[in-house]
């Protein structure tokens, strides 16, 4: 039997009352949402070490995600703007030109622009 693959975004708004246990542990695992700890209880502090959340664990950025709202994005592209091209890592480079147009170079800029279009 594969292992269950459920979709966390189908239902979530009405999570507690109409996702499975199953459901509910395995989204609270993989995605941090659903899960049954209460708000003011949860297994991650989402407040503890805010200005560093890039290195968070994807649970953790997950969690506080489903649970705060924050740390939803992959990077902070707003961090280091003004230094990016020697402070930011080829990944995050890579996601916030491709999302944000941040930290483009004219060429990146052109190649997302051509790829929009198809």
């Amino acid at each position: 039997t594969p292992p269950p693959n459920f979709d966390c975004d189908s239902g979530f708004l009405r999570w507690q009352e109409i996702w499975t246990d199953q459901k509910k542990d395995w989204c609270c695992l993989k995605h941090g949402r659903g899960c049954k700890g209460l708000p003011q209880d949860p297994p991650e502090d989402c407040s503890q070490d805010k200005e560093n959340w890039e290195g968070w664990s994807p649970w953790k950025k997950n969690f506080c995600c489903g649970h705060t709202g924050f740390a939803c994005e992959h990077f902070d592209c707003g961090s280091d703007l003004a230094s990016w091209q020697t402070s930011w890592s080829p990944d995050k480079k890579r996601w916030c030109c491709e999302t944000h147009l941040a930290g483009c170079t004219d060429q990146a800029v052109l190649v997302a622009d051509l790829t929009d279009l198809k």
